[in-house]
């Protein structure tokens, strides 16, 4: 069995996030937000989101788009 490691990019250009992080395995997006420094768990995201997610001009826009409002989500404490 192969192992997939996480995934994340650099959000520094970002005024939405501050880190996003992909389990390939469980499929869950993991996000980070700058403005109140929150961590949100996106659940059964697949990976070709995420890949369009990483190569997105403009991560908040895709966020909103095509990962908010799409899939389930829990606020991790």
């Amino acid at each position: 069995m192969e192992f997939l490691e996480k995934d994340q990019f650099d959000t520094e250009s970002s005024s939405l996030l501050t880190r996003a992080e992909y389990d390939p395995l469980m499929h869950h997006l993991h996000v980070w937000f700058k403005n109140s420094g929150a961590k949100y768990t996106y659940k059964g995201v697949p990976e070709e989101t995420w890949a369009e997610f990483k190569a997105s001009e403009s991560k908040g826009k895709y966020f909103h788009a095509f990962i908010k409002h799409v899939f389930s989500f829990q606020k991790e404490v």
